[in-house]
């Protein structure tokens, strides 16, 4: 299936911009290995979603006859959203840090599925059963 090879491809996208408006203090070269280490982590970051949390969801939407895109796109963002926040989270969690971690996590997720839904012509409603 092309589009989970490269649905995953649009999370540097997200992810870059994201992580550029994070508060931070980095000058010219920690900017640039960041933003390098940032496109290389969000890349498998996308891969890793897609392969555990966006197609085993697809598989079991369409086991149950209930495969549509905002379905499979609100189960993924919530999935991957609660799945990526509770591995990245810091050892002390703070709340703002948290919900930072959350809608990053979020976003990101949103978006490999979306795109995936593209590429994959999965319709915004489901057909309708005769």
């Amino acid at each position: 299936m092309v589009s989970a090879l490269a649905a995953p491809l649009v999370t540097p996208v997200v992810a870059l911009p994201l992580m550029w408006l994070l508060p931070a203090r980095l000058d010219e070269v920690d900017l640039l290995m960041a933003t390098f280490f940032g496109f290389v982590f969000s890349l498998a970051y996308g891969y890793v979603g897609m392969l555990l949390i966006c197609l085993p969801l697809f598989a079991l939407l369409g086991k149950l006859r209930r495969l549509d895109a905002i379905r499979l796109c609100l189960g993924t963002t919530l999935l991957g959203a609660v799945a990526f926040t509770w591995v990245l989270s810091p050892e002390p969690p703070t709340v703002p840090a948290l919900l930072r971690i959350f809608f990053f996590n979020a976003a990101c997720s949103l978006a490999v599925c979306a795109f995936f839904c593209v590429l994959a012509e999965i319709r915004i409603r489901p057909l309708a059963r005769t």
